[in-house]
């Protein structure tokens, strides 16, 4: 499978990408790495911006995080 380098707008291009996501809190600056394959499981297809309202910080209960894609990808396929 040839490594995916396109932007990364949605779920499913993280994990064609595999890469994971990190989830900022804006409130209170909590972050926590999220699995895409994850998501996908709970959320669907969706875009970034799409998953963002149905995600809240663990630490503080704040909406929307922001979603960055982590640099690196994972190494292999859990």
């Amino acid at each position: 499978m040839r490594e995916y380098n396109g932007p990364i707008a949605s779920l499913a291009d993280a994990f064609k990408a595999k890469r994971n996501l990190w989830a900022l809190c804006q409130r209170c600056g909590h972050a926590k790495l999220l699995d895409p394959r994850s998501l996908i499981g709970k959320l669907g297809y969706v875009s970034l911006k799409d998953a963002r309202p149905k995600l809240r910080c663990a630490r503080c209960g704040q909406r929307k995080p922001s979603l960055i894609p982590k640099e690196e990808p994972w190494s292999s396929m859990r």
